[in-house]
C-alpha cells in the first residue's frame, strides 16, 4: 500500500468527525477553521510523546535501604513537529513546559536493592502552524498522567545499609537490573473536547538495564525497553486511538566527580508506535533520537539541583524539540 491510499481514508475520516461539519440544507459542509481544530489535536499527541522518550542517567545505581526523597521541577521543551508529507501541515512549532512534584523511596526487594518512585505532571504550552495554507494555535493545559516507577537491581546490588553503600560506592560492581514504568489515565481529558493533556489510557514500560563501572569514577550504562498502550475509546468522542509497542534504548557516560557531584552524556532511540484510528492506520512510525547532558551539583547536605539538556538529532516522524530542564531534590534515610 503506498502513502497515498494509506494516508487518504485517514484524512476524510478525521474531516467528516460530526463537529467539525456544518448543515446547509440536508448537505454536510465540512469548515476548514473547524476540521484544523480537528487535526491539531494531533499536535497535542507529539508532544506528550516526548515524556516517552526521556534520557534518564543512573537509573539502576544504587542508594542505601529506607532512602527517601521528594523532588520538583520544571521542563521546557520547544522546537519543530515533523508530520508525514501527505499530511497537510507545515512550518508547525511547539513549545510545551512541565512541572512535576515526585516522591522516592529505596526498598528491600527479596534481598536485592529496589525502589519506587511517584510523579505527578502539570503540562502547559502552545502548538502553532500551517493546516491547509492557514494559521492555527492552540494551547492546552492541565494536570498530565501520573507516572508510577519500579525498579529491582537483580545482579550485583543486594540490599545495603549506610556502612556497605559507602563502601559499595567506592569499589562499584557492575549491576543488571529490571523495571516497570507506569503510566495512568489520570490526566485533564474531556471527550468532548479536542484538545486534552490526558492520554485517557494505560501505558505500560518493562525495562532491562546494565550499569558497567570503569575506573571506579566512570560508568557506562544501556537500557533498553518497550512502551505498550492500550486504546483509547474515546479519542474525538466515539473513535478508538491505538497504537504499536514503541521500542527503545538508551545510552549513558557518567562522570562520578564526588558524592553527589556528577555528569552525564546521554543518547537514546525510539523506534515504532505507529498509530491506528479505528481500523485505519496513520503514516507515524517514529524513529527517533535524542542526545543529552544531565549535571547534578549538591547544594548542601541532602540537597541538591540536577540540569539537563539536549535535542532531537535523527527525526523520523514526531517531535524535533530541544528541551532543558531543573530539578530540586531533598534526601534523607528513615530513622536516621
Amino acid at each position: 500500500m503506498n502513502g497515498t491510499t494509506e494516508a487518504k481514508p485517514v484524512m476524510r475520516r478525521l474531516l467528516l468527525y460530526d463537529s467539525g461539519v456544518t448543515r446547509c440544507g440536508n448537505h454536510r459542509v465540512v469548515t476548514r477553521s473547524r476540521a484544523a481544530a480537528v487535526l491539531s489535536s494531533l499536535f497535542l499527541l507529539f508532544m506528550l510523546e516526548t515524556s516517552a522518550q526521556e534520557l534518564e542517567p543512573r537509573a539502576y545505581w544504587i542508594t542505601p535501604k529506607a532512602s527517601n526523597a521528594v523532588y520538583f521541577g520544571y521542563s521546557h521543551f520547544h522546537g519543530e513537529v515533523v508530520f508525514h508529507p501527505l499530511l497537510p501541515f507545515e512550518n508547525v512549532d511547539a513549545r510545551l513546559n512541565s512541572t512535576f512534584l515526585g516522591y522516592y523511596r529505596a526498598i528491600d526487594f527479596f534481598g536485592r536493592s529496589a525502589n519506587v518512585t511517584l510523579t505527578m505532571p502539570y503540562v502547559w504550552g502552545t502548538q502553532e502552524g500551517l493546516f491547509l495554507g492557514e494559521f492555527h494555535r492552540v494551547r492546552p493545559s492541565g494536570l498530565a498522567d501520573i507516572q508510577f516507577r519500579f525498579s529491582a537491581n537483580l545482579l550485583g546490588a543486594r540490599t545495603m545499609t549506610v556502612p556497605e553503600f559507602l563502601e559499595f560506592r567506592e569499589d562499584p560492581k557492575t549491576i543488571v537490573g529490571a523495571s516497570i514504568r507506569i503510566e495512568a489515565p489520570t490526566g485533564k481529558y474531556d471527550p468532548d473536547r479536542l484538545i486534552n493533556v490526558g492520554n485517557n489510557r494505560w501505558a505500560f514500560k518493562p525495562q532491562v538495564g546494565l550499569t558497567q563501572p570503569i575506573l571506579k569514577r566512570f560508568l557506562i550504562e544501556a537500557a533498553f525497553g518497550v512502551w505498550l498502550f492500550t486504546d483509547n475509546d474515546e479519542f474525538l468522542v466515539d473513535q478508538t486511538w491505538s497504537q504499536d509497542p514503541l521500542w527503545s534504548g538508551e545510552f549513558h557516560f557518567v562522570w562520578r566527580f564526588r558524592p553527589a557531584l556528577w555528569a552525564a552524556f546521554d543518547v537514546n532511540y525510539f523506534y515504532g508506535g505507529r498509530a491506528t484510528l479505528g481500523e485505519e492506520q496513520l503514516p507515524t512510525i517514529q524513529g527517533n533520537s535524542r542526545l543529552g547532558a544531565t549535571l547534578s551539583v549538591p547544594i548542601r547536605s541532602g540537597h541538591s539541583l540536577r540540569f539537563a539538556a539536549g535535542s532531537g538529532i535523527v527525526v523520523r516522524h514526531g517531535d524535533n524539540l530541544n528541551f532543558f530542564s531543573i530539578t530540586y531534590q531533598y534526601g534523607w534515610i528513615s530513622g536516621q
